[in-house]
């Protein structure tokens, strides 16, 4: 516990030499604590990013006309993500060992970079809108509409209190994200969709098909979580090879935009010392506190939101998607081509938990046989 009769030099000293976790929480020790930070952000907020982010030389960097204060250190958290997701894309992608991504330390990657940070700031916002639906308490939430009300009569009973609430909150919440959609350009909600599919490919399940499937299935086999809502429940489970997290229309997506990007940050961060499955143990808690008919309602309501702004969680097409990965494989071709010896660049991802594992609840039957074919680990020395 800080110590608050410290002097002011000798307490911010001490603000330098912590992360950006412990620095957000400090602000609320205290009104005189949180005015100490803010009054010395600009010495405060370089040395916490660094020590948050040791090894990310290039995320650091400062941006042109703008301070390097708090909300300068609060603005590195969705361009961390953004890194994350373009860095670690090759461990998802059947690429079969050639580059396809763009490490976090490349200048080829930060117009793309730039285009997904803003894609999880949308996220962002939305997931706000969501949380703050579900904290209101049930008298300042709109009352039930006529079809509502009707539908209770026709079912010959009074709906259940719990599937009335949610049902309401989610009404709610469908407004608020209509409205804030309206406002965002075509250009932001592609890039939302690009964070979108980059987040479902880090995700693995007991469906998904190995790089040269089917002929290495008779060797594998995965006990994964098999009545989690993967997909709508009229493609599962008589036809496995279609379920697809990216299709949109699971409670797992609701669940994704629901909590936002905070969650795969925990995972992800360089703080996460302890490789904490945040993400994993996020999603079953939640699954776990609710009902069948409430996730089915979540799951309609994201699916209602998905299809009118027409979003598209599989892989992205875009021109600037395209081009970016294709300019940095060839690059990296040319140094391998001519026996380069600059190093590819690395922020030290290789030490993000980057999956978020559902594939295994057990050891697969003669796993070890096909670990070769079925994962792809970054090494630089082996792309060079």
């Amino acid at each position: 516990m800080l110590n608050r009769s410290l002097p002011n030099e000798l307490q911010v000293l001490i603000f330098q030499k912590v992360t950006l976790r412990d620095l957000l929480a400090l602000r609320f020790v205290s009104r005189q604590t949180s005015e100490l930070i803010l009054s010395h952000c600009l010495s405060i907020a370089p040395s916490v990013a660094s020590n948050t982010f040791p090894q990310a030389k290039r995320l650091l960097l400062a941006t042109p006309y703008k301070p390097l204060d708090l909300s300068w250190l609060e603005g590195l958290v969705p361009r961390y993500i953004a890194a994350v997701l373009l860095d670690r894309y090759i461990l998802s992608c059947n690429s079969l060992g050639w580059t396809y991504c763009i490490p976090a330390e490349s200048d080829i990657g930060d117009e793309l970079r730039g285009d997904l940070t803003r894609g999880v700031r949308i996220w962002k916002d939305l997931s706000k809108i969501s949380k703050e639906v579900y904290i209101l308490s049930i008298d300042k939430l709109p009352s039930r509409t006529p079809k509502e009300r009707l539908r209770g009569v026709l079912a010959g009973r009074c709906e259940d209190k719990a599937k009335q609430t949610t049902r309401r909150k989610e009404n709610l919440a469908m407004q608020r994200r209509r409205a804030y959609l309206r406002r965002v350009s075509v250009t932001d909600i592609h890039n939302f969709n690009m964070v979108m599919f980059l987040v479902c490919v880090a995700f693995k399940t007991k469906h998904d098909q190995p790089p040269l499937r089917p002929y290495v299935d008779r060797w594998c086999t995965y006990n994964g979580v098999d009545d989690f809502d993967w997909c709508a429940k009229d493609r599962r489970p008589n036809s496995p090879d279609n379920i697809l997290l990216e299709d949109g229309n699971s409670w797992v997506n609701w669940a994704i935009l629901h909590d936002g990007p905070v969650m795969f940050y925990q995972q992800w961060s360089p703080e996460n010392v302890s490789s904490q499955p945040v993400v994993k143990e996020t999603l079953m808690k939640r699954w776990q506190e609710q009902t069948a008919e409430e996730i089915e309602i979540k799951r309609k309501a994201f699916v209602e939101l998905r299809d009118e702004f027409n979003f598209d969680f599989h892989h992205p097409r875009y021109s600037r998607f395209e081009e970016s990965l294709q300019a940095y494989a060839a690059w990296d071709l040319g140094l391998r081509r001519f026996h380069s010896k600059e190093p590819v660049p690395n922020m030290g991802m290789d030490d993000v938990l980057y999956f978020i594992n559902f594939k295994n609840n057990g050891q697969p039957r003669r796993r070890q046989q096909v670990e070769s074919v079925l994962e792809y680990p970054y090494d630089p020395e082996y792309v060079q």
